[in-house]
């Protein structure tokens, strides 16, 4: 598996995708979306794979979509255009959470915008000390912002993922609400 987009490793069954463009703190274009989409398809039917580690190179995770090279465009999209580029975003998304490996989110700095869907759609999220996020505060991720991610997708055929999600929710005495996510085998 070659990608222009980002680097790809398997050490021994683990497979690590890190995204590659530090100086945009690895912000999302049409080529890593694609890419993303292929490759999340492509895991499923490698049985060397065992697990998935996502991650980005430098201080960012990912920074969401670039302004010049996803913004911009598709502020001057046709529907059918907006449509398919909608498509590709959801695909990655499904792809991930259809995957029946672990994916693990290492965070090591920003998850912003469609950075934090990633995040969030990744089975479990390691966090480094200098990860930041969007969002609430990254140890409280729930799944809120992705399940209203997947129903604005609308067809059904990219909601079987969601909705297969299972969760054990904990509340400790500090207040903080553990999410504990396994997904059904059915």
């Amino acid at each position: 598996m070659a990608y222009n987009s980002f680097i790809f490793e398997n050490n021994d069954g683990v497979a690590t995708i890190r995204l590659n463009d530090p100086e945009k703190l690895n912000a999302l274009t049409f080529q890593v979306y694609g890419d993303l989409e292929k490759i999340f398809a492509e895991l499923a039917d490698d049985n060397n794979i065992k697990v998935v580690v996502l991650t980005g190179t430098g201080k960012g995770f990912c920074s969401g979509g670039s302004v010049n090279d996803i913004i911009g465009p598709l502020l001057k999209m046709k529907g059918d255009e907006l449509y398919k580029f909608t498509r590709m975003t959801c695909n990655v998304v499904k792809n991930m959470r259809q995957l029946k490996k672990p994916i693990i989110a290492a965070v090591n700095g920003i998850a912003a915008g469609a950075g934090a869907m990633l995040m969030l759609a990744s089975d479990l999220r390691i966090f480094s000390d200098k990860a930041r996020t969007d969002r609430d505060d990254p140890r409280r991720c729930t799944r809120h912002d992705l399940e209203q991610e997947l129903a604005d997708c609308s067809e059904d055929a990219h909601r079987p993922a969601h909705e297969a999600a299972l969760r054990q929710r904990t509340r400790r005495s500090d207040g903080l609400v553990l999410v504990r996510e396994r997904r059904a085998t059915a």
